[in-house]
């Protein structure tokens, strides 16, 4: 067994309360309703068998999600850029102060598919307009899919938009409980924060290492940049 894959696992007290169920609970019942009549050894192969029944069925699926969040972190995840482009601006951002910096001269943002802004800077003063078209041909946006459970990808993505091409992405996997786990949470109710990753690391609750800004640098440059 890899050592290593344990450090993707991730219990929220599920498992660990059906084995003390299983020790404190289940354990005495079979001992007195089953094992009196029988010589110490077999009880004791007996209780061994039985807890390590338990042991199986509360964290095998536990250590198989570890596994599969093990491989999708290490050979999925990450920042992947495709191709590099040049543009004047682009679309999926509003903060034109910052981009304005690296050398693009607007940008765009497309609001409940109706509503459509261009941002530039004039006289260091924001300037938003309202417009019918846009101007831009490389958009930022989001994607996200359920894989087999328990498992979520989201895509930080830039494409163009007239071919469909993506240009460079961002790939996180966020894992959700196992069987027990979810029950345990579900009954609970108290709220919680599935383990994530955006590269090759162990899944840990929130954490993000690549951002949409050095997604957005490492694919499309300023036109006429050097």
């Amino acid at each position: 067994m890899d050592d290593s894959v344990f450090r993707y696992m991730h219990t929220y007290g599920g498992p660990e309360l059906f084995m003390l169920f299983v020790v404190f609970v289940v354990t005495p019942f079979v001992f007195v309703v089953y094992l009196r009549p029988y010589g110490v050894a077999a009880r004791l192969v007996t209780i061994a068998i039985l807890w390590a029944g338990a042991l199986l069925a509360a964290f095998w699926d536990v250590y198989q999600i570890a596994r599969e969040a093990q491989r999708l972190c290490a050979e999925e995840a990450g920042m992947h850029v495709y191709r590099t482009v040049e543009a004047g601006g682009f679309m999926g951002v509003s903060d034109i102060e910052y981009w304005t910096e690296k050398g693009f001269s607007f940008v765009e943002k497309e609001f409940a598919g109706q509503q459509r802004y261009r941002y530039t800077l004039v006289n260091r003063e924001v300037v938003k307009e309202q417009v019918e078209e846009l101007w831009s041909r490389y958009e930022y946006t989001t994607d996200s899919a359920v894989l087999e459970m328990p498992f979520a990808r989201t895509r930080d993505l830039i494409r163009d938009r007239l071919t469909g091409d993506v240009l460079g992405e961002v790939v996180a996997f966020k894992k959700y409980p196992g069987w027990l786990d979810s029950r345990f949470v579900g009954l609970v109710g108290f709220s919680w924060t599935p383990p994530r990753c955006d590269d090759d690391y162990p899944s840990q609750p929130g954490k993000r290492t690549h951002y949409i800004r050095e997604l957005i640098n490492a694919v499309i440059k300023p036109m006429d940049s050097d």
